[in-house]
Protein backbone atom coordinates (compact mmCIF):
# COMPACT_ATOMS: atom_id res chain seq x y z
CA UNK A 1 0.00 0.00 0.00
CA UNK A 2 2.60 2.33 0.82
CA UNK A 3 4.19 1.88 -2.69
CA UNK A 4 0.73 3.24 -4.03
CA UNK A 5 0.79 6.42 -6.14
CA UNK A 6 -0.46 8.85 -3.60
CA UNK A 7 -4.52 9.21 -4.84
CA UNK A 8 -4.87 6.03 -5.52
CA UNK A 9 -7.37 3.64 -4.22
CA UNK A 10 -7.29 0.51 -1.81
CA UNK A 11 -10.41 -1.99 -1.15
CA UNK A 12 -9.84 -3.71 1.89
CA UNK A 13 -11.82 -6.75 2.36
CA UNK A 14 -13.29 -7.86 5.59
CA UNK A 15 -14.44 -11.60 6.68
CA UNK A 16 -17.62 -11.91 8.82
CA UNK A 17 -17.72 -9.83 12.05
CA UNK A 18 -14.25 -8.71 12.05
CA UNK A 19 -13.15 -5.38 11.35
CA UNK A 20 -10.14 -3.41 12.56
CA UNK A 21 -9.01 0.71 11.18
CA UNK A 22 -5.12 -0.44 10.28
CA UNK A 23 -5.26 0.58 6.83
CA UNK A 24 -7.90 2.98 6.73
CA UNK A 25 -5.82 5.20 9.06
CA UNK A 26 -2.55 3.99 6.73
CA UNK A 27 -4.44 5.67 3.76
CA UNK A 28 -5.70 8.73 5.60
CA UNK A 29 -1.68 9.85 6.39
CA UNK A 30 -0.76 8.60 3.31
CA UNK A 31 -3.28 10.43 0.64
CA UNK A 32 -4.56 7.25 -0.75
CA UNK A 33 -8.01 6.78 -1.32
CA UNK A 34 -9.84 3.96 1.11
CA UNK A 35 -12.80 2.21 -0.04
CA UNK A 36 -13.61 -0.98 2.33
CA UNK A 37 -16.41 -4.32 1.58
CA UNK A 38 -17.47 -6.40 4.86
CA UNK A 39 -18.82 -9.63 4.29
CA UNK A 40 -22.61 -9.81 6.12
CA UNK A 41 -23.11 -13.03 5.24
CA UNK A 42 -22.82 -15.59 7.43
CA UNK A 43 -23.64 -18.59 5.25
CA UNK A 44 -20.33 -17.49 2.95
CA UNK A 45 -17.91 -17.65 6.46
CA UNK A 46 -15.84 -20.72 7.17
CA UNK A 47 -13.35 -21.62 9.28
CA UNK A 48 -10.01 -22.41 8.98
CA UNK A 49 -10.80 -25.87 8.66
CA UNK A 50 -13.53 -24.98 5.87
CA UNK A 51 -15.91 -25.50 8.47
CA UNK A 52 -18.93 -23.59 8.85
CA UNK A 53 -18.70 -21.40 12.00
CA UNK A 54 -19.93 -22.59 14.82
CA UNK A 55 -19.44 -19.57 17.25
CA UNK A 56 -21.59 -16.17 17.48
CA UNK A 57 -19.45 -13.10 17.57
CA UNK A 58 -20.03 -10.71 20.43
CA UNK A 59 -21.20 -7.33 20.37
CA UNK A 60 -17.70 -5.96 20.61
CA UNK A 61 -15.31 -8.23 19.59
CA UNK A 62 -12.50 -6.26 20.55
CA UNK A 63 -13.75 -5.56 24.14
CA UNK A 64 -13.76 -9.51 25.20
CA UNK A 65 -10.02 -9.79 25.28
CA UNK A 66 -9.96 -12.82 24.10
CA UNK A 67 -6.89 -13.61 21.78
CA UNK A 68 -8.26 -17.05 20.69
CA UNK A 69 -12.19 -15.83 20.06
CA UNK A 70 -10.56 -12.73 17.74
CA UNK A 71 -8.14 -15.23 15.90
CA UNK A 72 -11.05 -17.19 15.40
CA UNK A 73 -12.80 -14.49 13.57
CA UNK A 74 -9.78 -13.16 12.01
CA UNK A 75 -8.47 -16.55 10.53
CA UNK A 76 -11.79 -17.22 8.43
CA UNK A 77 -12.34 -17.90 5.07
CA UNK A 78 -14.54 -16.17 2.89
CA UNK A 79 -16.88 -18.25 -0.06
CA UNK A 80 -18.49 -14.95 -2.26
CA UNK A 81 -21.81 -16.18 -2.90
CA UNK A 82 -22.12 -13.44 -5.26
CA UNK A 83 -20.07 -10.89 -7.10
CA UNK A 84 -22.38 -8.25 -6.81
CA UNK A 85 -21.68 -6.74 -3.99
CA UNK A 86 -17.84 -6.40 -4.59
CA UNK A 87 -18.28 -4.67 -8.17
CA UNK A 88 -20.87 -2.42 -6.59
CA UNK A 89 -17.80 -1.54 -4.22
CA UNK A 90 -15.59 -1.49 -7.48
CA UNK A 91 -18.36 0.58 -9.18
CA UNK A 92 -17.78 3.11 -6.01
CA UNK A 93 -14.16 3.71 -6.45
CA UNK A 94 -13.93 3.97 -10.40
CA UNK A 95 -17.32 6.62 -9.79
CA UNK A 96 -15.45 8.51 -7.47
CA UNK A 97 -12.33 8.65 -9.31
CA UNK A 98 -14.31 10.14 -12.11
CA UNK A 99 -15.86 12.53 -9.78
CA UNK A 100 -11.99 13.17 -8.54
CA UNK A 101 -10.43 13.90 -12.28
CA UNK A 102 -13.46 16.38 -13.13
CA UNK A 103 -12.48 18.17 -9.79
CA UNK A 104 -8.77 18.05 -10.37
CA UNK A 105 -6.73 20.74 -11.03
CA UNK A 106 -3.14 21.12 -13.08
CA UNK A 107 -0.08 22.54 -12.97
CA UNK A 108 2.59 22.65 -15.96
CA UNK A 109 6.06 24.67 -15.80
CA UNK A 110 9.25 24.78 -18.61
CA UNK A 111 12.22 22.53 -17.99
CA UNK A 112 14.90 24.90 -18.42
CA UNK A 113 18.18 24.73 -19.56
CA UNK A 114 20.78 21.49 -18.77
CA UNK A 115 19.63 18.13 -16.68
CA UNK A 116 20.44 19.86 -13.16
CA UNK A 117 18.42 23.28 -13.96
CA UNK A 118 15.68 21.19 -14.83
CA UNK A 119 15.42 19.17 -12.23
CA UNK A 120 16.04 22.35 -10.00
CA UNK A 121 12.70 23.45 -11.73
CA UNK A 122 11.10 19.85 -10.93
CA UNK A 123 11.96 20.04 -7.20
CA UNK A 124 10.37 23.89 -6.88
CA UNK A 125 7.44 22.57 -9.03
CA UNK A 126 6.55 20.03 -6.78
CA UNK A 127 6.59 22.48 -3.45
CA UNK A 128 4.26 24.51 -5.03
CA UNK A 129 1.50 22.10 -6.81
CA UNK A 130 1.76 20.60 -3.86
CA UNK A 131 0.76 23.97 -2.01
CA UNK A 132 -1.34 24.87 -4.39
CA UNK A 133 -3.52 21.46 -4.55
CA UNK A 134 -2.48 21.25 -8.33
CA UNK A 135 -0.91 17.62 -9.68
CA UNK A 136 2.06 18.33 -11.86
CA UNK A 137 2.12 17.09 -15.20
CA UNK A 138 5.24 15.44 -15.17
CA UNK A 139 8.02 17.59 -17.24
CA UNK A 140 9.96 15.67 -20.12
CA UNK A 141 13.97 15.48 -19.84
CA UNK A 142 15.95 17.44 -22.52
CA UNK A 143 19.24 17.49 -23.60
CA UNK A 144 21.24 19.63 -26.69
CA UNK A 145 21.66 17.50 -29.49
CA UNK A 146 25.27 16.86 -31.20
CA UNK A 147 25.04 20.07 -33.59
CA UNK A 148 23.83 22.41 -30.78
CA UNK A 149 26.85 21.10 -28.49
CA UNK A 150 29.46 21.84 -31.01
CA UNK A 151 27.61 25.50 -31.84
CA UNK A 152 27.57 26.66 -27.85
CA UNK A 153 31.03 25.05 -27.55
CA UNK A 154 32.12 27.41 -30.54
CA UNK A 155 30.55 30.18 -29.08
CA UNK A 156 32.14 30.09 -25.77
CA UNK A 157 35.42 29.28 -27.23
CA UNK A 158 35.11 32.42 -29.65
CA UNK A 159 37.41 35.43 -28.80
CA UNK A 160 36.06 37.32 -31.61
CA UNK A 161 32.24 38.22 -30.16
CA UNK A 162 31.46 40.36 -26.97
CA UNK A 163 30.23 39.16 -24.15
CA UNK A 164 26.91 40.08 -24.80
CA UNK A 165 26.54 38.62 -28.12
CA UNK A 166 28.52 35.50 -26.18
CA UNK A 167 25.51 35.29 -23.84
CA UNK A 168 22.97 35.42 -26.56
CA UNK A 169 24.42 32.83 -28.73
CA UNK A 170 24.12 30.52 -25.29
CA UNK A 171 20.55 31.14 -24.56
CA UNK A 172 18.58 27.93 -24.20
CA UNK A 173 16.58 26.56 -27.33
CA UNK A 174 13.81 23.68 -26.72
CA UNK A 175 13.62 22.75 -30.49
CA UNK A 176 17.88 22.02 -30.49
CA UNK A 177 17.27 19.76 -27.48
CA UNK A 178 16.15 16.38 -27.59
CA UNK A 179 13.79 15.49 -25.31
CA UNK A 180 12.55 12.31 -23.62
CA UNK A 181 9.81 10.82 -21.28
CA UNK A 182 10.71 11.48 -17.35
CA UNK A 183 10.40 8.18 -16.90
CA UNK A 184 13.93 7.24 -18.65
CA UNK A 185 16.02 9.07 -16.29
CA UNK A 186 14.13 8.85 -13.32
CA UNK A 187 12.64 6.20 -11.09
CA UNK A 188 8.83 5.99 -11.43
CA UNK A 189 8.37 4.29 -8.12
CA UNK A 190 10.10 7.19 -6.22
CA UNK A 191 7.51 9.48 -8.03
CA UNK A 192 4.62 7.90 -5.31
CA UNK A 193 6.69 9.14 -2.29
CA UNK A 194 6.71 12.82 -3.60
CA UNK A 195 4.73 15.23 -1.21
CA UNK A 196 2.70 16.00 -5.13
CA UNK A 197 0.59 13.79 -6.73
CA UNK A 198 1.58 13.72 -10.64
CA UNK A 199 0.45 12.65 -14.16
CA UNK A 200 2.13 12.11 -17.44
CA UNK A 201 1.31 14.55 -20.42
CA UNK A 202 -0.42 11.52 -22.37
CA UNK A 203 -2.95 11.13 -19.36
CA UNK A 204 -3.26 14.76 -19.09
CA UNK A 205 -4.01 15.21 -22.85
CA UNK A 206 -6.77 12.33 -22.34
CA UNK A 207 -8.22 14.14 -19.23
CA UNK A 208 -7.69 18.13 -20.42
CA UNK A 209 -7.43 18.10 -23.88
CA UNK A 210 -4.51 19.86 -25.88
CA UNK A 211 -5.09 23.39 -24.74
CA UNK A 212 -3.63 25.34 -21.95
CA UNK A 213 -3.80 28.84 -20.16
CA UNK A 214 0.00 30.51 -19.90
CA UNK A 215 1.39 32.74 -17.71
CA UNK A 216 4.48 34.43 -18.51
CA UNK A 217 6.41 35.96 -15.63
CA UNK A 218 9.48 38.00 -17.19
CA UNK A 219 12.26 36.86 -14.73
CA UNK A 220 15.62 37.34 -15.06
CA UNK A 221 14.84 40.62 -17.29
CA UNK A 222 14.54 38.15 -19.99
CA UNK A 223 18.57 37.86 -20.40
CA UNK A 224 18.57 33.85 -20.54
CA UNK A 225 15.04 32.89 -20.07
CA UNK A 226 11.91 34.38 -22.27
CA UNK A 227 8.10 33.91 -23.58
CA UNK A 228 9.14 31.90 -26.81
CA UNK A 229 11.31 29.44 -25.25
CA UNK A 230 8.41 28.38 -22.96
CA UNK A 231 6.13 28.65 -26.16
CA UNK A 232 8.27 26.06 -27.92
CA UNK A 233 8.37 23.70 -25.17
CA UNK A 234 4.58 23.93 -24.78
CA UNK A 235 4.08 23.70 -28.60
CA UNK A 236 6.84 22.14 -30.21
CA UNK A 237 7.79 19.67 -27.88
CA UNK A 238 4.46 19.11 -25.87
CA UNK A 239 2.23 19.27 -29.05
CA UNK A 240 0.16 21.56 -26.90
CA UNK A 241 -1.67 25.04 -27.86
CA UNK A 242 -1.62 27.91 -26.03
CA UNK A 243 -5.29 29.38 -25.72
CA UNK A 244 -4.28 32.57 -23.70
CA UNK A 245 -1.42 34.63 -22.65
CA UNK A 246 -1.45 36.45 -18.95
CA UNK A 247 2.19 38.18 -17.86
CA UNK A 248 3.80 39.52 -15.36
CA UNK A 249 5.91 41.92 -16.87
CA UNK A 250 8.73 42.00 -14.01
CA UNK A 251 9.10 39.24 -11.64
CA UNK A 252 11.79 38.91 -8.92
CA UNK A 253 14.16 35.62 -8.98
CA UNK A 254 13.96 33.47 -5.63
CA UNK A 255 10.95 34.54 -4.11
CA UNK A 256 9.44 33.12 -0.78
CA UNK A 257 7.17 30.86 -0.64
CA UNK A 258 4.24 32.74 0.52
CA UNK A 259 4.59 35.40 -1.95
CA UNK A 260 4.59 32.08 -4.76
CA UNK A 261 1.44 31.28 -3.55
CA UNK A 262 -0.59 35.00 -3.33
CA UNK A 263 1.01 35.14 -7.01
CA UNK A 264 -0.19 31.82 -8.38
CA UNK A 265 -3.78 32.16 -6.49
CA UNK A 266 -4.88 34.70 -8.92
CA UNK A 267 -5.72 31.49 -11.13
CA UNK A 268 -6.85 29.11 -8.80
CA UNK A 269 -10.07 28.91 -10.79
CA UNK A 270 -8.08 27.78 -13.46
CA UNK A 271 -8.75 24.10 -14.43
CA UNK A 272 -4.47 24.07 -15.57
CA UNK A 273 -2.29 26.23 -14.81
CA UNK A 274 0.67 26.40 -17.02
CA UNK A 275 3.96 28.74 -16.00
CA UNK A 276 7.40 29.36 -17.45
CA UNK A 277 10.49 27.99 -16.03
CA UNK A 278 10.94 27.42 -12.08
CA UNK A 279 15.12 26.99 -11.74
CA UNK A 280 15.56 29.23 -9.06
CA UNK A 281 11.80 30.47 -8.66
CA UNK A 282 11.54 30.23 -5.18
CA UNK A 283 13.86 31.28 -2.49
CA UNK A 284 14.23 28.50 0.60
CA UNK A 285 14.78 29.58 4.26
CA UNK A 286 16.95 32.46 2.87
CA UNK A 287 17.61 34.53 -0.25
CA UNK A 288 20.93 33.74 -2.17
CA UNK A 289 23.43 36.43 -2.96
CA UNK A 290 24.75 37.12 -6.21
CA UNK A 291 27.54 36.15 -7.28
CA UNK A 292 27.56 33.48 -4.80
CA UNK A 293 29.91 33.45 -2.67
CA UNK A 294 29.15 30.12 -0.60
CA UNK A 295 27.01 26.90 -1.10
CA UNK A 296 23.14 27.34 -0.01
CA UNK A 297 21.97 24.09 1.86
CA UNK A 298 18.32 24.14 0.06
CA UNK A 299 17.92 20.63 2.20
CA UNK A 300 17.51 22.45 5.65
CA UNK A 301 14.09 23.62 4.28
CA UNK A 302 11.43 20.17 4.99
CA UNK A 303 9.22 21.33 2.05
CA UNK A 304 12.30 21.08 -0.40
CA UNK A 305 14.43 18.46 1.35
CA UNK A 306 10.72 16.09 0.81
CA UNK A 307 11.15 16.37 -2.62
CA UNK A 308 14.81 15.81 -2.97
CA UNK A 309 15.02 12.44 -0.93
CA UNK A 310 12.24 11.17 -2.28
CA UNK A 311 13.32 11.18 -6.71
CA UNK A 312 15.72 9.12 -7.90
CA UNK A 313 17.33 8.40 -10.97
CA UNK A 314 16.25 5.67 -13.13
CA UNK A 315 16.81 1.86 -11.83
CA UNK A 316 18.75 1.41 -15.59
CA UNK A 317 21.15 4.28 -14.91
CA UNK A 318 21.78 3.40 -10.93
CA UNK A 319 22.44 -0.13 -12.29
CA UNK A 320 24.52 0.63 -14.98
CA UNK A 321 26.68 2.73 -12.33
CA UNK A 322 27.47 -0.01 -10.27
CA UNK A 323 28.23 -2.13 -13.01
CA UNK A 324 30.66 -0.05 -14.25
CA UNK A 325 33.09 -0.07 -11.64
CA UNK A 326 35.63 -2.60 -11.14
CA UNK A 327 34.34 -4.99 -7.80
CA UNK A 328 36.14 -3.04 -4.76
CA UNK A 329 36.87 -0.24 -6.53
CA UNK A 330 35.94 2.88 -4.46
CA UNK A 331 37.26 6.84 -4.76
CA UNK A 332 38.90 8.66 -2.36
CA UNK A 333 37.85 11.76 -3.65
CA UNK A 334 35.52 12.89 -6.28
CA UNK A 335 36.59 16.54 -8.42
CA UNK A 336 33.46 18.31 -9.75
CA UNK A 337 35.47 21.00 -12.46
CA UNK A 338 32.98 23.18 -14.36
CA UNK A 339 34.67 24.40 -17.56
CA UNK A 340 32.95 25.08 -21.09
CA UNK A 341 30.26 27.41 -20.27
CA UNK A 342 31.60 28.45 -17.01
CA UNK A 343 34.26 30.66 -18.59
CA UNK A 344 31.57 33.08 -19.68
CA UNK A 345 30.10 33.08 -16.20
CA UNK A 346 34.13 33.73 -15.12
CA UNK A 347 34.32 36.92 -17.44
CA UNK A 348 30.81 38.16 -16.27
CA UNK A 349 32.00 37.79 -12.78
CA UNK A 350 35.63 39.70 -13.44
CA UNK A 351 33.79 42.53 -14.49
CA UNK A 352 32.92 43.39 -11.34
CA UNK A 353 36.40 44.81 -10.09
CA UNK A 354 35.17 46.43 -7.59
CA UNK A 355 33.40 43.62 -5.69
CA UNK A 356 35.73 42.90 -2.23
CA UNK A 357 35.24 38.69 -2.53
CA UNK A 358 35.38 39.21 -6.39
CA UNK A 359 38.92 36.72 -6.37
CA UNK A 360 36.96 33.99 -4.19
CA UNK A 361 34.34 34.03 -6.47
CA UNK A 362 36.32 33.74 -9.42
CA UNK A 363 38.47 30.64 -8.26
CA UNK A 364 34.97 29.26 -6.88
CA UNK A 365 33.49 29.32 -9.95
CA UNK A 366 36.05 28.69 -12.35
CA UNK A 367 39.57 26.50 -11.11
CA UNK A 368 42.65 26.74 -13.46
CA UNK A 369 44.85 24.03 -13.51
CA UNK A 370 47.25 25.35 -11.35
CA UNK A 371 44.85 25.90 -8.62
CA UNK A 372 43.19 22.80 -8.66
CA UNK A 373 46.87 21.27 -7.74
CA UNK A 374 48.13 23.90 -5.45
CA UNK A 375 43.93 23.01 -3.60
CA UNK A 376 44.53 19.15 -3.51
CA UNK A 377 47.65 18.27 -3.74
CA UNK A 378 48.98 18.58 -0.65
CA UNK A 379 46.48 16.58 1.10
CA UNK A 380 46.08 13.57 -0.96
CA UNK A 381 48.88 11.28 -1.90
CA UNK A 382 48.27 7.78 -3.13
CA UNK A 383 44.90 7.95 -3.49
CA UNK A 384 42.61 7.24 -6.20
CA UNK A 385 40.87 10.55 -7.69
CA UNK A 386 37.87 10.73 -9.76
CA UNK A 387 37.38 13.73 -12.31
CA UNK A 388 34.08 14.26 -13.10
CA UNK A 389 34.30 17.57 -16.29
CA UNK A 390 32.84 18.68 -19.39
CA UNK A 391 36.29 19.58 -20.71
CA UNK A 392 37.58 16.13 -21.84
CA UNK A 393 41.28 16.54 -21.58
CA UNK A 394 41.22 18.09 -17.87
CA UNK A 395 42.18 14.79 -17.08
CA UNK A 396 44.91 13.96 -18.80
CA UNK A 397 46.27 17.88 -17.97
CA UNK A 398 46.23 16.63 -14.56
CA UNK A 399 47.85 13.84 -15.10
CA UNK A 400 51.04 15.94 -15.62
CA UNK A 401 50.69 17.33 -12.94
CA UNK A 402 51.96 16.94 -8.90
CA UNK A 403 48.49 15.90 -8.51
CA UNK A 404 48.41 13.30 -11.14
CA UNK A 405 51.93 12.22 -10.48
CA UNK A 406 51.46 11.40 -6.74
CA UNK A 407 47.63 10.17 -7.23
CA UNK A 408 45.78 7.68 -9.63
CA UNK A 409 43.15 9.68 -11.68
CA UNK A 410 40.36 8.41 -13.02
CA UNK A 411 37.30 10.05 -15.42
CA UNK A 412 33.97 8.07 -17.12
CA UNK A 413 35.68 7.35 -19.97
CA UNK A 414 38.11 5.10 -18.42
CA UNK A 415 35.17 2.69 -17.38
CA UNK A 416 33.37 2.73 -20.99
CA UNK A 417 33.31 0.65 -23.77
CA UNK A 418 33.11 2.15 -27.33
CA UNK A 419 29.63 0.54 -27.73
CA UNK A 420 28.34 2.34 -24.17
CA UNK A 421 30.62 5.65 -25.72
CA UNK A 422 27.68 4.95 -29.02
CA UNK A 423 24.97 3.84 -27.22
CA UNK A 424 24.52 6.41 -23.87
CA UNK A 425 22.95 9.52 -24.49
CA UNK A 426 24.96 12.50 -23.03
CA UNK A 427 22.45 13.09 -20.31
CA UNK A 428 23.20 8.99 -19.44
CA UNK A 429 26.53 10.31 -19.25
CA UNK A 430 26.03 13.04 -17.00
CA UNK A 431 24.18 11.09 -14.32
CA UNK A 432 26.57 8.62 -14.31
CA UNK A 433 28.98 10.98 -13.70
CA UNK A 434 26.93 12.07 -10.88
CA UNK A 435 26.74 8.99 -9.24
CA UNK A 436 30.05 7.77 -9.42
CA UNK A 437 31.22 11.35 -7.16
CA UNK A 438 28.05 10.65 -5.11
CA UNK A 439 29.55 7.45 -3.93
CA UNK A 440 33.04 8.75 -3.35
CA UNK A 441 34.46 9.13 -0.02
CA UNK A 442 34.84 12.96 -0.76
CA UNK A 443 33.39 15.22 -2.57
CA UNK A 444 34.87 18.79 -3.98
CA UNK A 445 32.39 20.66 -6.00
CA UNK A 446 31.42 23.94 -7.46
CA UNK A 447 28.57 25.42 -5.58
CA UNK A 448 27.63 27.87 -8.42
CA UNK A 449 26.51 24.61 -10.49
CA UNK A 450 23.56 22.75 -9.98
CA UNK A 451 25.09 19.14 -11.31
CA UNK A 452 27.17 19.60 -7.76
CA UNK A 453 24.02 20.62 -5.88
CA UNK A 454 22.36 17.10 -6.96
CA UNK A 455 25.65 14.90 -5.94
CA UNK A 456 25.73 16.75 -2.94
CA UNK A 457 21.85 16.47 -1.89
CA UNK A 458 21.93 12.82 -2.22
CA UNK A 459 25.24 11.99 -0.62
CA UNK A 460 23.69 11.51 2.89
CA UNK A 461 26.33 14.26 4.77
CA UNK A 462 29.36 12.39 3.49
CA UNK A 463 32.33 14.52 3.55
CA UNK A 464 31.89 17.25 0.60
CA UNK A 465 33.73 20.78 0.30
CA UNK A 466 34.17 23.49 -1.96
CA UNK A 467 36.22 25.40 -4.21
Amino acid sequence: MLSMKRGAAVLELFPYAFRKAVYRNIAALTGRRYYSWQNTHRDWARDRNGMELDKEPPEDLWETGDQGLEDYFRNQKTTLGSPDEINEALRDIFADQRQAEQKEKYLLYVPWEQLNNQLAGFKTACVLATELKRTLVLPRVGYRDKKEEERIGGVVASGKLSAAQQNEGTVFDPDRYIWEPFSRYFDEDSLKDLPCKTISVEAFKRRQGDEIDFFYENVQSGRRYNQSQAEKYYQNVLGLEIDTVSQKRKSELEIFLKKAKQIYANFSGKKTLAVGMLFNRLAYLEKPVYPLTRYYDYMKDPKYRRVADALRYSSRLREKAGALLPAGLSFDLALHIRRGDYELKKKEIHRKKKEIHRKKRLTSCYQSTKHIVDLVAPSYRNSLIYISSNEPSLKEQLEKTELGQQNKLFSLEDFLSGDERESLSSLDMAILDQLICIGAGHFKGNFFSSFTRTIVEKRDNKETSFW
